[in-house]
């Protein structure tokens, strides 16, 4: 065991298991491309970075990884996925799985999201104000959100995303 261990990248080992337990003072771990289908993180609450795409994940809690400021989770099998207690967000990856919901209100620092490909029929963006970079799909369709380049700022009213009609009020870029 290593408990002083801060950074593993097992990415592209074709894992089925990976015990993490005994390494709590973790900061990054990517763990992508492997063949995961459980990863219990709730120890390793100094995660500052999770890579864990493009496994066969079913469920992912990150309640207890309140320092998290990256969470790449695409390309899984998520159903749900809860990041309210992840207010230090500011890149969430978590498109191309099976979402019905995602609250990001409590996710105030987000400045990239891509969380398109899911099955999402909302999507409040409201409160994401520093949001300028990702790609969302609500009700099937995919838009994609850039940063203008004079200002820094995004330059289309995200406001909220919840019906085809005000969707169309994000313009793809």
């Amino acid at each position: 065991f290593n408990t002083a261990l801060t950074y593993l990248d097992c990415g592209f080992n074709q894992l089925t298991q990976l015990d993490i337990s005994f390494n709590p003072s973790l900061t990054l771990l990517s763990c992508s491309n492997n063949q995961l289908t459980q990863l219990d993180v709730s120890l390793n609450i100094s995660l500052k970075n999770l890579y864990c795409s493009s496994n066969q994940l079913m469920q992912l809690n990150v309640n207890s990884n309140t320092l998290l400021n990256g969470l790449k989770c695409s390309h899984n099998k998520l159903t749900h996925l809860n990041v309210s207690s992840n207010t230090a967000l500011t890149n969430l990856e978590c498109g191309n799985n099976q979402l019905t919901h995602l609250n990001v209100s409590k996710n105030t620092a987000l400045t990239d999201s891509w969380c398109r490909d899911n099955q999402l029929s909302a999507l409040d963006l409201s409160k994401n104000t520093m949001l300028c970079h990702g790609s969302i799909s609500v009700n099937g369709q995919s838009k994609t959100l850039t940063e203008d380049a004079t200002n820094g700022r995004i330059t289309v009213d995200l406001g909220k995303i919840l019906s085809k009609d005000s969707f169309d009020k994000v313009i793809d870029v």
